[in-house]
């Protein structure tokens, strides 16, 4: 499998706010405007495309769901990757 990845935002930063969610839109290059509902509960994760994707889930990182992934990379920094509808060659 191949992904497009997209930069949402610093982990550690997020926390720091102190939100238990947010709703971040977005302008993801390809794709277009989107909206991710960012959450903070029993675990980090994002809500794209109707698909819940925990951060390290289980350990996994990054963590695949349904065509989209959430990777958190070792600056904090957390991507959503859209599985690429290119052909691989």
């Amino acid at each position: 499998m191949i992904f497009d990845w997209y930069k949402l935002l610093n982990y550690n930063e997020f926390i720091s706010l102190g939100l238990i969610s947010r709703t971040l839109t977005v302008f993801l290059e390809g794709v277009g405007q989107e909206d991710v509902l960012v959450t903070v509960g029993n675990e980090f994760g994002i809500t794209f495309r109707d698909a819940f994707l925990p951060l390290s889930f289980e350990g996994q990182n990054p963590f695949y769901r349904d065509g989209y992934a959430i990777y958190e990379d070792p600056d904090g920094n957390v991507w959503l990757g859209i599985e690429s509808t290119e052909d691989e060659e």
